[in-house]
C-alpha cells in the first residue's frame, strides 16, 4: 500500500507541475460535456447514412471490427478484462497466457427522426461480449426533448472522465456502467444537470449454507448529476439512492438503503495536456464499479447473525494524457479501490487493489488505430494475503 501511495505521489507531481508551467489560457471548453461519450465509442462522423427525402431525417448505419489481445505475464485468470479483483492471491501464479478476441466489435443504428412533434433521437448499439461471444446491447435508448429513456450511461457516472484503455474495462475504480433508465435532463449553458430512475440490479452474495427463494427488487435506483462547465473543463457531482431488497433467513423481505457520492473532472491543463479524475464512496453501490461489477460486494450475508449487511466501498483514480501530434497519444493512469471489510468476512475476502497503466494509440488513418498498453494490478485481502498481475495488450480498430 504505502509503494502504490508513492507511485501516486510522483505522479500528482509530475503533472502538476505541467499544471503550473504551461499557459492554461490556451484551453478551451469542451462542449462534449454535455453529452456522455466514452472514449472508446465509435467516431460520430463514421458511418453510412440513408436521409429522407426532405433531408431533415436520417438513419446513420455504422460499426467497428475490433482485434484485441493480450499478453499475460502473471497472475491473472480474467480473458476479457484486467480485473483486480481476480487477481490470485495467497500463492505464486507465473503462468504465462496469450489470447486474442474481436469481442469487442461494434455495430449499431441512429435515427434522426423530425416530424411535426419535435426531434426524435434514437440508439441501437450491439457488441459481442456476450456469453460465447453472443451479441450483448450496449445501448439502446431514444431521446425527445429534456427526456431520456432505455438503456445507456447510468447517471451516477462519467464516461467523459474515462480515460482511453486497451482494456475494455479500464480503471479498476472507474463509474461508467450502463443501466435501463427514464431520465430527465435539460441542457443549460453554465452547467447541466439529470435526475433519473434506473432499473435496480444488487450484487448480492447468497449465504451458502440455506436455501433462500429469490427476491425480486421492490424499488428502482434514484440517481441526480451536475455537470458545471468552464472553460478550462469542467467539474461533475453525482449520486445515487438504493432501496435494495434482501431476503432475510425467515423468508421475509428485508430493505437496505445504499447511497454513494462520486466527484470527476476533465481538466484541459494545455492542448496537449489533459487529466482526467473519478472519486467516490459510498454503501452499496459496487454494482456501478468497472472493478468490482458483478462481484457480489453490493450486499453480504452475516451467517452468524443472519443478516444482510451492506458493504462500504470507495477509490478513485487520476489520468494524465499527453497528445504528441495529430496522430500519437499516451495515457498514463492510477487507481485504487477499497473495501471496508467486516469482521465476520472471511480472511480470502477482497480489502483493496491498486492498479497502474500507460498506454499508446497511433491513428492510422481516418477510421483506423491501433493501441499498446501495459498493465499492473495488486489485490490485497483482509487476511494481508496479495497477489500481482502484469499484462501487455494490445488493440486495432477500423471504423465504417
Amino acid at each position: 500500500m504505502k509503494y502504490s501511495l508513492k507511485i501516486l505521489f510522483l505522479f500528482l507531481i509530475f503533472w502538476g507541475s505541467n499544471l503550473f508551467c504551461q499557459d492554461t489560457k490556451k484551453t478551451s471548453q469542451d462542449s462534449s460535456v454535455t453529452h456522455n461519450k466514452h472514449p472508446q465509442r465509435v467516431p460520430v462522423d463514421s458511418g453510412f447514412y440513408i436521409r429522407s427525402s426532405d433531408s431533415k431525417s436520417y438513419l446513420r448505419i455504422y460499426g467497428s471490427v475490433r482485434l484485441d489481445g493480450a499478453y499475460d505475464i502473471n497472475g491473472l485468470q480474467s480473458v476479457k478484462t484486467f480485473s483486480t479483483f481476480d487477481i490470485p492471491t495467497g500463492s505464486e501464479n507465473i503462468e504465462k497466457r496469450f489470447f486474442m478476441s474481436v469481442s469487442q466489435s461494434r455495430f449499431g443504428f441512429d435515427a434522426h427522426l423530425v416530424n411535426k412533434f419535435g426531434i426524435f433521437n434514437l440508439k441501437l448499439e450491439s457488441d459481442f461480449f456476450g456469453s460465447n461471444n453472443a451479441f450483448r446491447i450496449r445501448h439502446a435508448y431514444g431521446t425527445y426533448k429534456n427526456f431520456l429513456l432505455g438503456q445507456t450511461w447510468s447517471v451516477f457516472g462519467d464516461p467523459n472522465s474515462v480515460p482511453v484503455t486497451v482494456d475494455p474495462d479500464g480503471p479498476n475504480s472507474s463509474l461508467s456502467e450502463r443501466t435501463i433508465q427514464l431520465r430527465l435532463q435539460p441542457v443549460k449553458a453554465k452547467y447541466n444537470w439529470a435526475l433519473a430512475i434506473e432499473s435496480p440490479k444488487p450484487d448480492i452474495s447468497s449465504p451458502d449454507s440455506t436455501q433462500l427463494e429469490p427476491v425480486y427488487q421492490s424499488y428502482p435506483d434514484v440517481t441526480a448529476m451536475i455537470n458545471f462547465v468552464y472553460r478550462w473543463g469542467y467539474v461533475q457531482f453525482s449520486g445515487v439512492f438504493r432501496s435494495i431488497s434482501v431476503r432475510n433467513f425467515d423468508e421475509s423481505v428485508g430493505v437496505l438503503a445504499g447511497y454513494g457520492g462520486l466527484l470527476s473532472s476533465k481538466i484541459d491543463i494545455t492542448k496537449k495536456y489533459t487529466m482526467f479524475l473519478q472519486f467516490t464512496a459510498g454503501k452499496g453501490i459496487s454494482r456501478y464499479i468497472a472493478g468490482l461489477t458483478g462481484k457480489g460486494q453490493d450486499v453480504v450475508y452475516d451467517e452468524q447473525n443472519k443478516t444482510n449487511v451492506l458493504l462500504i466501498t470507495y477509490g478513485g483514480f487520476i489520468c494524465g494524457s499527453r497528445v504528441w501530434n495529430k496522430i500519437i497519444s499516451t495515457n498514463i493512469t492510477l487507481g485504487l479501490l477499497r473495501i471496508v471489510n467486516k469482521d465476520f468476512q472471511p480472511g480470502s475476502s477482497f480489502k483493496w487493489s491498486f492498479y497502474f497503466s500507460v498506454n499508446t494509440f497511433i491513428s492510422i488513418a481516418k477510421s483506423g488505430r491501433v493501441g499498446l498498453e501495459y498493465d499492473f494490478g495488486k489485490r490485497m485481502d483482509k487476511d494481508g494475503g496479495n497477489g500481482t498481475a502484469n499484462r501487455i495488450s494490445f488493440i486495432g480498430i477500423l471504423d465504417f
